[in-house]
């Protein structure tokens, strides 16, 4: 266990530390418990990356930590060779998703790799797309999942577009672990970083040849075109990152009849996508269209995974004769639309 109190106190004397982080570790001063807790051990680099509570403290989300963890990757990335090829980086719509996506942007442009930052929230998916669409060496993607509100999280993804795996996940970590003074970390101003052409932000570039891809998985375009106007969707974003994707590639493949939770269509940092009832509201809205086909189109957060909640058996009276894939492209998440299989919600 490492000495909390006196970490503790450092991070109030360094000037390194900004006002307000210093001000909200004043605010626990009395509180043993809550001091050791944020200063007893660093925020674990575990699988992927980190995950951890928003606040002040090593143990801890914040932009300290995250410079940190980037000055990790980018030692790595550098012994490895690869600080030519740059990393893309993706967010979501959780509490200081953007400015910890900005954050590592700048840290890596300090160390001399090219940053390409999504202008947005993105889903997942099209960060994997973005690696190895740019050629990149690695990618980030500042997420914590469905883990609860007061949480963020930075996930790293390597050159294939997947989640790090050995040896590099073991290298990685190993330079992370290696920094022990945070003050040490390089980074720079994001306006500095974009002169020196280190700081690209993307979005409809990447965005169009990411949706071209997705729709190139459609088995059968002519039963779409047939069973188009046959066909409802009820689609819940669960107030993350799909609704515009989502959205697009069912219009451009010929879905007329795409309804959206309007509860559930924008981004809410203070959702808990562990809450049971989350479902209720798309398949309440699915009963309230008496379709002759439905399907009601739930996708998490971040948009990794899909799931698809169908009516009860008596719904249907006839066979559908379309199977409709959806798939968001590399890291594919597959949905069918078939009467014949009646999952309550099936999560691929």
């Amino acid at each position: 266990m490492k000495d909390y109190k006196k970490i503790y106190e450092e991070w109030l004397a360094n000037p390194y530390f900004d006002e307000a982080t210093k001000e909200e570790l004043r605010a626990i001063a009395g509180d043993e418990n809550e001091i050791k807790e944020r200063f007893y051990m660093d925020l674990e680099f575990g699988t992927a990356g980190l995950r951890g509570i928003i606040g002040a403290g090593i143990n801890r989300m914040n932009i300290y930590v995250v410079r940190r963890a980037t000055q990790g990757l980018a030692n790595y990335i550098i012994k490895q060779g690869g600080q030519g090829k740059g990393v893309a980086i993706a967010y979501d719509s959780r509490r200081m998703s953007p400015e910890f996506a900005d954050e590592a942007a700048r840290t890596l442009a300090a160390n001399g790799i090219m940053a390409y930052k999504f202008e947005s929230l993105r889903p997942t998916p099209e960060l994997s797309f973005a690696v190895r669409q740019l050629g990149c060496i690695a990618g980030i993607n500042v997420t914590a999942s469905h883990n609860p509100p007061e949480y963020n999280g930075y996930k790293v993804y390597w050159e294939d577009g997947a989640q790090f795996t050995p040896p590099h996940d073991k290298g990685v970590t190993e330079e992370v672990l290696a920094i022990e003074d945070l003050s040490t970390v390089k980074t720079m101003t994001a306006s500095d970083a974009k002169a020196a052409g280190l700081y690209k932000v993307i979005g409809a570039e990447i965005d169009d040849k990411y949706i071209a891809n997705v729709k190139a998985q459609v088995v059968n375009q002519e039963a779409i075109d047939k069973m188009q106007d046959s066909i409802k969707i009820v689609y819940t974003p669960l107030h993350g990152t799909g609704n515009i994707p989502v959205r697009r590639v069912l219009k451009e493949i010929g879905f007329e009849h795409v309804h959206v939770v309007p509860q559930q269509e924008l981004p809410d940092i203070i959702i808990n996508q562990e809450q049971t009832g989350l479902s209720d509201l798309s398949q309440n809205l699915s009963l309230k269209f008496q379709a002759f086909h439905r399907a009601a189109v739930l996708l998490q957060k971040h948009s990794p995974l899909a799931g698809l909640a169908y009516p009860p058996a008596a719904a249907f009276s006839h066979t559908v004769r379309s199977q409709v894939v959806l798939r968001q492209s590399l890291q594919m998440s597959l949905v069918h639309i078939h009467p014949s299989k009646r999952p309550l919600c099936s999560y691929f």
